[in-house]
């Protein structure tokens, strides 16, 4: 449908502007769960104005 896509590419982009935003002045992710915990505390309480609800992993 075109409306949703129109609408995920809205998404995206607010998405990839607000992060690039919030790493602005950030040295690089040295490892994927460096980039879990920044999303995690970081980036999803500028964003939401609260804390992770639940997160769980994987463990297979």
């Amino acid at each position: 449908n075109l409306i949703i896509s129109k609408l995920e590419q809205m998404g995206c982009r607010v998405g990839q502007s607000l992060s690039e935003r919030f790493t602005r002045d950030s040295p690089r992710f040295g490892s994927e769960l460096d980039i879990i915990k920044f999303i995690c505390k970081e980036f999803w309480v500028g964003t939401f104005k609260k804390q992770v609800d639940n997160l769980r992993t994987n463990h297979l």
